[in-house]
């Protein structure tokens, strides 16, 4: 019996501290490939935008998007698409693992939905941002790499205008 008022207790618990983030839309310029970062909360971003009851979040060529929408955190319903010049959407796979994509060799999305600061939290330096990947199995172990990852960091860097 106290066992299932101990779960019955932190059931409640857990359901009332779940939160649901914005459902979001996220568009790529076609035949994109790399990392993707989303930085929230900045003045001099993209202004917010709507469609269909769901945030809209367009990516630039660079994959870099600085947005002044502030971070949401909570379950997530994200929609991943790319989108060619005549406003055509073509939807991306979300993939679990990288042997998942392996068996298609297709390009999908990787770390759906990852959240996070760049420094630290409260600091006015830091940074909120939203992060994952678009690429194929074979494109995985290019992002992969120290140099990769160093000379997308400092595109952000660049973007933001300081280090963090």
């Amino acid at each position: 019996m106290i066992k299932l008022i101990c779960l019955n207790f932190l059931s409640m618990i857990f359901f009332y501290n779940c939160q649901t983030a914005e459902r979001a839309t996220i568009i790529m310029p076609i035949g994109f490939k790399g990392d993707v970062t989303i930085i929230f909360n900045q003045k001099n971003g993209s202004s917010t935008k709507y469609e269909n009851g769901r945030r809209i979040y367009e990516i630039p060529s660079d994959g870099v998007l600085i947005t002044k929408f502030t971070s949401d955190y909570g379950f997530t319903d994200f929609q991943y698409y790319y989108i060619d010049s005549l406003k055509n959407k073509v939807m991306l796979r979300k993939f679990s693992n990288a042997e998942e994509s392996k068996l298609s060799n297709v390009i999908g999305i990787f770390g759906s939905g990852t959240m996070g600061t760049y420094g630290n939290s409260g600091d006015s330096n830091s940074i909120e941002y939203l992060e994952f990947s678009v690429s194929n199995y074979e494109y995985l172990n290019t992002i992969s790499t120290k140099e990769y990852k160093n000379k997308f960091r400092q595109k952000i860097v660049e973007k933001v205008g300081h280090d963090f």
